[in-house]
Order: structure tokens, then C-alpha cells, then sequence
């Protein structure tokens, strides 16, 4: 293996995590545990208190199972993490039938399906900048402000590399470097779990 091949892969989050690695668990629970929270609180109407029970028994099953995810076909990380937490859920209803009006469970499956193709395309893609922005978030040591607000406005809030540049009084060129060296290490990081 190259030396390139081999920094990758050492640097990727999940291969850390897998390796037993206390700061990449961390990391990987800071960027995915809004997601897990909005998922219990807004899609299954689990109470706050209810939620974070949820998040930490999904967690938990991450941290004993991680070794065995694996990327196939179509099985995405943030699937997989969905699966754990509608199982977590539906635990919880069982647990507490008759004391909680949750639509977790096969009822959150349903609303799913009953969703129309466009929103969930708006779910998806509101999921990914969540975990987007948790991911930028973290990295905020990594990288010079500027650089930072630069990616943020031409990635998250979609204005071109001339407008962005114009707001930050950079040149384009610097707007371009600074996406481009942020997805690099984002995907660098976050290579085994990004969808």
C-alpha cells in the first residue's frame, strides 16, 4: 500500500472508531447524536427525556456492532444508524405500551412510506446537512475562519465562489482552495460514512 493510500485510510473516522479510538467515538457521536435526537424527537414524537434514553441505548448498540457495519449495495451508514434507532424506539414503545402516544416504530416505517418522493428528498437532504454541519463544526480548529466561512457559504448556503469571495473580500481562487482542502479532509474523515 502507498504511503497516500495508507494516510487515508488510517485517517478515516469509522476505521479509527473500529480500532477502539476514544477521540474518533467522540467525534462520531457528536456529528451523528443531533441526527439520532431529531429522528426520536420529530419523526417518532418521543418526549426530550425519551429521546436521549433512545440515543443513548442506539449508541450503545453502535459502540458493540460497529465492527460488523459494512457498505453494502445500497446500505449506507446513516441507514444503518436509522435502523438501530427505529429498533431503540420501538423497544421503548414496547416497554412503555399504554403509557406513551409515540408513532415510533412500525408507524414511523409507515409515515415514511406515505411520504412523497420529493420530501423525502428534502428529508435526505436536510439529514445530510445536519451531519454536514456537525462534521464542519468539529473541524473548526482545523482551518482559518476565512477558509471556513468560505465553504460554509458556497457548500451549506449554496452562493457561487464569485459571490462568496466578493462577501469575504477574497480572491476566487482562495474560495476554491478553501472548499476544496475542507471536502478533502471531510472526505478523508468521513469516508466510511458519508452517503
Amino acid at each position: 500500500m502507498n504511503n497516500r493510500a495508507s494516510t487515508l485510510t488510517s485517517s478515516s473516522l469509522l476505521y479509527r472508531v473500529r480500532l477502539h479510538d476514544q477521540q474518533a467515538w467522540e467525534r462520531l457521536v457528536r456529528i451523528y447524536s443531533p441526527l439520532v435526537f431529531h429522528w426520536c424527537r420529530n419523526e417518532s414524537g418521543l418526549s426530550a427525556d425519551d429521546a436521549a434514553d433512545v440515543m443513548q441505548e442506539v449508541f450503545r448498540s453502535v459502540s458493540t456492532s460497529i465492527a460488523s457495519f459494512r457498505k453494502k449495495g445500497s446500505g449506507t451508514f446513516r441507514g444503518w444508524l436509522r435502523t438501530i434507532t427505529a429498533n431503540k424506539i420501538r423497544d421503548l414503545i414496547r416497554k412503555m405500551r399504554g403509557h406513551t402516544s409515540a408513532i415510533g416504530g412500525s408507524g414511523w416505517q409507515n409515515h415514511l412510506k406515505e411520504l412523497p418522493e420529493s420530501k423525502l428528498e428534502e428529508t435526505e437532504a436536510a439529514e445530510d446537512g445536519m451531519v454536514m454541519r456537525r462534521a464542519i463544526e468539529l473541524l473548526d480548529g482545523s482551518f482559518q475562519e476565512q477558509s471556513r466561512k468560505a465553504f460554509w457559504l458556497v457548500v451549506i448556503d449554496g452562493y457561487t465562489a464569485a459571490e462568496s469571495a466578493e462577501k469575504l473580500k477574497m480572491t476566487e481562487q482562495a474560495v476554491w482552495q478553501a472548499c476544496y482542502r475542507i471536502r478533502r479532509r471531510l472526505r478523508e474523515e468521513l469516508a466510511d460514512l458519508i452517503d
